[in-house]
């Protein structure tokens, strides 16, 4: 049991190390598309990585052998850019409201 779930957490981390790179993919495909003046947006999928990820450090934490050091679940969960999206949001909210008054 100990075996499928280190390897089930490893695959989780690889699912969400993808969609995250899927999302920087999307990210300079909108920006690519903005360059050129071309009226296209394409989304990102936010925080399935970080579920994903979320999800493998709690099989890992509870195996007596882990596969993956604490690091490499940081490392996915921190880079992923859905997460800066959702802090952002605020001060754009924010930065958005200001303008409307003046």
């Amino acid at each position: 049991m100990q075996t499928f779930l280190a390897i089930l957490s490893v695959l989780l981390l690889v699912l969400g190390a993808m969609v995250a790179a899927l999302n920087w993919g999307c990210i300079a495909a909108s920006h690519r598309f903005h360059r050129r003046g071309v009226k296209r947006h394409v989304s990102t999928i936010p925080l399935v990585p970080q579920l994903c990820v979320l999800t493998a450090a709690i099989i890992s934490s509870h195996l007596v052998h882990p596969l993956l050091p604490a690091w490499s679940l940081w490392a996915v969960a921190v880079v992923e850019p859905s997460l800066f999206q959702i802090a952002y949001y605020p001060l754009f909210l924010l930065r958005r409201r200001s303008h409307a008054r003046t």
